[in-house]
């Protein structure tokens, strides 16, 4: 099968293009034939060895709201020469940019071209905070409801994401399917343990994307009530964001300095050396619709790297991972309940070695990327 697959992701500068890039290797090892399509703010190009699978960057003018207007231009025009010379078999591509793939599809139909359309939802932008919120929004809803009438099918990121679309947007429960976060179990394994030469301080990890909605405030005002217990506990923050600035100011007001430090984003490849040194990673995502029908990546490293995870109890992971024994589940994202997450993982020291070797082999009966690389090639096959 080929498979053309669009992704406005930019992967050499976004934080969350493993699920792209890796799904399509998965997909290439399974015998298929991938060109994933993404965008590129600089002039620099993705390193890619694979036979099979071809990444086509897509030059863009790195300014807002430029970025995505030049991004899909092209795609008008790009996609309707790959419908001959690729010649796929199935088109896969996100909100928004499956507005821009209309042309194609009516050229399709007129040149009685086999090609299977699928439009795969990965998030539902619901939090209305800035007029581009609103704008993705609109364009979102507008793009699912269109998928309805020219795409063959829809996949989704978990479960409670497939219902939400059925219920609000009406889509044929046979028109969807499910695959959700995986992870490189080659890439993360727990091979690198820390070290008894490394410091003796207990690490709480978090890694990603810096977002006012993440949990993150909490976090760190959890790391007051935890600081005045076990001072031998720190919180490492590895990544960047929009908040970035606004954490380290109230690190600062808090006098948390010894024990809350902040390391730039790295790339890909590097994330499990900074995980192997940590005790327990975090993903206090709070109770909101967004987070609710997530599938969190950074909480699948942790755990493919033998690291317990404290987690939010919101029905993504409760329902996913309650039978995990590596999961520590928070009674809420109040800092309050975090620091008694926190602590609680510190009490059970002693356990996390072997709690952590439980959780690998959770992620890795359930997780893997070419699990679900399986699981989205026999939806394309029967759709």
């Amino acid at each position: 099968m080929k498979i053309l697959w669009i992704a406005q992701r930019d992967l050499h500068h976004d934080l969350n293009t493993s699920t792209w890039v890796e799904m399509c290797k998965s997909l290439v090892q399974r015998g298929h034939q991938v060109m994933l399509i993404a965008l590129s703010t600089s002039k620099e190009r993705y390193p890619n060895f694979l036979p099979k699978f071809t990444i086509k960057e897509i030059r863009v003018i790195n300014r807002f709201p430029m970025v995505a207007i030049t991004f899909h231009l092209q795609i008008i025009i790009f996609s309707l020469y790959w419908l001959f010379s690729f010649k796929p078999d199935v088109i896969i591509t996100h909100p928004i940019t499956a507005l821009f793939l209309f042309p194609a599809k009516v050229l399709t139909k007129l040149s009685r071209l086999n090609i299977k359309f699928v439009l795969d939802v990965r998030t539902l932008p619901v939090r209305l905070v800035s007029l581009n919120d609103r704008i993705k929004n609109t364009l979102n809803y507008f793009s699912i409801r269109a998928g309805k009438i020219y795409f063959n099918g829809f996949t989704v990121i978990t479960p409670m994401l497939q219902r939400l679309i059925e219920d609000r947007f009406k889509v044929d429960p046979h028109q969807t399917g499910i695959w959700m976060s995986g992870v490189n179990t080659s890439l993360f394994q727990p091979k690198n343990r820390k070290s008894d030469s490394e410091s003796d301080a207990f690490t709480v990890m978090y890694h990603g994307v810096l977002a006012e909605n993440r949990g993150l405030f909490e976090t760190i005002k959890a790391m007051v009530y935890v600081n005045e217990l076990f001072p031998d506990i720190n919180l490492f923050i590895l990544g960047k964001g929009l908040i970035l600035d606004q954490m380290i100011e109230l690190v600062d007001q808090l006098d948390l300095k010894p024990c809350v430090h902040f390391h730039e984003a790295v790339n890909y490849h590097e994330i499990p050396n900074y995980i192997s040194k940590a005790d327990v990673g975090i993903v206090p995502l709070p109770d909101e619709l967004c987070w609710q029908v997530s599938s969190p990546l950074k909480l699948l490293e942790y755990l493919a790297m033998a690291k317990p995870v404290i987690v939010s109890s919101i029905d993504a992971h409760t329902s996913v991972f309650n039978n995990c024994p590596a999961a520590i589940f928070l009674n809420s994202t109040s800092p309050e309940d975090i620091s008694d997450g926190i602590i609680k993982a510190y009490n059970i020291r002693t356990q996390l070695c072997k709690l952590g070797t439980a959780g690998r082999k959770f992620v890795n009966e359930n997780f893997t990327w070419n699990l679900q690389a399986t699981k989205l090639e026999q939806f394309i096959t029967n759709l």
